[in-house]
């Protein structure tokens, strides 16, 4: 199922002039005629690929939460992830469409697709893939004219598309990948800049891709590439710091340190300073006013 709302009901009209469906597939030809400039969000349970005749300019954008909307120009043909909102905002203009619609389990079937992670997002927003508009325009026509043996042409171009897609999606993925890419010199600093000034706070690999504009998965995996350790690995040992800091330096007690470090009691305090120093955080303290004591006896 799939719903389309948009912020102004009073944008203009749609037509819809043909629709067709097998098992699986369902394609809608309509004419849009919008008189004001348009806003809407999509969404539904269902792979769709859309193509647009107009030479109007498009912003879409897939919101995946934890954050603001970030428009990006959009192509002609754009491909919507199943249960991902897709919010567009157009300008006025008369527009012939052309939307297939795919089952989600059939299409992950067919494609092998079924983690749309930031890269296949980032290459569905324009898909350039002229073989896929002469597809698409074939189904329309079918749609508007049904033959001999619909169903099996449809099914047939359906199938065809689909694999297109994937093979496309792949490629822009390895192109777009490069291998591990990493975060440049002020992103980083950014990044830890964020953790040492927020290491008390609870913090999350999500609050910190929103800051930097990445989903949480880029960001582990470029924080990983850039650093050579994992962002919690990385928030654990600034914490780590400066608990043995306040142990060593302050009357605080372990209690209170773990509270100021970011840790909800002092058993999950304790665990993580041993996993981190191989030792408590009560024996550490007694070393630490040990070798002070040494130090002031020696003076």
């Amino acid at each position: 199922m799939m719903a389309e709302r948009y912020r102004d009901s009073d944008v203009g009209r749609m037509d819809i002039k043909a629709r067709l469906s097998i098992p699986g597939v369902d394609i809608e030809l309509r004419e849009d005629l919008f008189h004001r400039a348009v806003e809407s969000v999509i969404s539904g349970n269902d792979v769709r690929l859309t193509l647009i005749h107009s030479n109007a300019s498009w912003d879409g954008c897939f919101y995946t939460g934890g954050g603001p909307l970030r428009y990006a120009p959009s192509g002609n043909v754009f491909l919507e992830p199943p249960d991902i909102p897709f919010h567009a905002r157009g300008t006025i203009g008369h527009f012939r469409v052309i939307r297939c619609c795919f089952t989600q389990d059939p299409f992950q079937e067919t494609t092998g697709i079924g983690d749309w992670g930031e890269l296949e997002l980032s290459s569905c927003l324009n898909i350039k893939e002229p073989s896929v508009v002469s597809a698409l325009n074939r189904l329309a026509r079918e749609a508007l004219e049904p033959g001999f043996a619909s169903d099996v042409l449809v099914d047939s171009v359906a199938t065809w598309i689909m694999i297109e897609l994937s093979r496309y999606l792949q490629r822009s993925k390895d192109r777009d990948s490069g291998g591990p890419s990493k975060m440049t010199a002020w992103q980083l600093r950014q990044t830890m800049d964020y953790i040492n000034d927020r290491y008390g706070l609870p913090l999350t690999v999500a609050e910190l891709a929103d800051q930097r504009g990445f989903s949480p998965r880029h960001l582990q995996r470029v924080f990983k590439s850039t650093t050579g350790q994992s962002v919690h690995g990385c928030i654990e040992q600034i914490r780590m710091q400066k608990a043995r800091a306040l142990l060593s330096d302050g009357d605080a007690s372990i209690k209170q340190i773990a509270a100021q470090v970011g840790f909800s009691g002092t058993a999950s305090f304790s665990a993580a300073f041993r996993r981190a120093t191989g030792e408590t955080p009560g024996s550490f303290r007694r070393q630490s006013a040990g070798v002070e004591g040494n130090r002031r006896s020696t003076a």
